[in-house]
């Protein structure tokens, strides 16, 4: 798979919108190893759980996050248009249906 960009879907959100870790019981275990399994900016990981649209740039140690967000919540429907290039996810782009 070298060469290609790679998204990860998980349900629950490595963190929170603010960056820190959600309750024990409500986030995404070993959340730490995961994100340092797939860092750098051809990794993505995509998650839902928690219901707000919200994106984290990569860095050395974690890959692309991006919160899903609601999509059938009156008036907060949308969705993330991912862009990759090149094998890498270059970001997204919020969208409101």
């Amino acid at each position: 798979m070298t060469g290609r960009a790679v998204l990860v879907a998980v349900h629950h959100a490595p963190f929170k919108e603010n960056g820190k870790p959600d309750k024990p019981m409500h986030g995404l275990r070993e959340a730490e190893r995961l994100l340092t399994m797939l860092a750098g900016p051809r990794f993505a990981v995509l998650h839902g759980h928690i219901h707000h649209r919200y994106y984290h740039p990569p860095s050395a140690t974690q890959p692309h996050i991006f919160g899903a967000g609601p999509s059938t919540e009156r008036d907060h429907e949308g969705y993330w248009l991912i862009e990759t290039k090149g094998g890498q996810v270059l970001g997204g782009e919020k969208r409101a249906l």
